[in-house]
């Protein structure tokens, strides 16, 4: 899929692309990806959301790998989370527009989109794995809001001198299928009831955005009733 995109038109195709693309996957083959900047000197890493849906045998042989690896892991207001997805996969459907209520309702359900949302359930299996010290949790809204403190913790997290991060800047986000559009109230409405649980338990845990969160669901179910 990445190959077909036109990679290649922004920068020309390097020799760590075609191992990428035509090299055999292995456990192997995927830690050879990481050399060529290990070999600079720089910290490696890759990210992706789909790591907060494996089952505790596939974490346990992240580790396996690695037992150094440390992991980022970042938390948004899980009703807008679904909402972007619930987007992002129209648009991989190629269908256009809004869903309708009971559409987008259902589909932020769906497995795929729903087991992402509930963290605290990922963060349970995660530390199951790994000890507290391996992994950072950290709120997107802390990076929007003020990216320089979370940033800086972010690095001395990582063993990594923060130096002056005044300069610092945020890029465009990527892959934003909601685009600034907020989800309708029925949807909100329909998840906060099913998020608020698992919300808690990270106000229990966690300071700053949680709290927001559980409040503003806590209006959203208190509007409805």
């Amino acid at each position: 899929m990445r190959l077909v995109s036109g990679l290649w038109i922004n920068r020309p195709l390097s020799l760590w692309d075609f191992h990428y693309f035509f090299g055999r996957p292995s456990d192997a083959w995927y830690c050879r990806l990481f050399e060529p900047g290990r070999r600079r000197g720089l910290l490696t890493g890759e990210i992706t959301p789909g790591y907060s849906v494996l089952d505790e045998k596939a974490i346990a042989r992240m580790r396996a790998l690695n037992p150094r690896v440390k992991l980022i892991f970042i938390m948004r207001d899980p009703i807008l989370r679904c909402w972007s997805a619930v987007l992002k996969e129209r648009q991989s459907r190629g269908q256009q527009g809004l869903p309708n209520d009971e559409e987008a309702i259902s589909t932020a359900r769906t497995n795929g989109i729903w087991s992402r949302s509930l963290y605290d359930k990922c963060i349970e299996k995660l530390e199951r794995v790994f000890g507290a010290d391996q992994i950072f949790y950290g709120f997107f809204e802390e990076l929007c809001d003020d990216p320089k403190p979370f940033v800086t913790r972010l690095l001395t997290f990582l063993g990594v001198d923060a130096g002056d991060v005044n300069h610092l800047s945020l890029p465009a986000p990527l892959n934003s299928a909601a685009a600034g559009r907020r989800p309708p109230p029925a949807f909100e409405r329909a998840l906060a009831a099913s998020l608020l649980p698992s919300v808690q338990e990270l106000c229990d845990r966690f300071d700053g955005p949680p709290h927001k969160w559980r409040s503003r669901y806590r209006a959203l179910l208190g509007a409805r009733l």
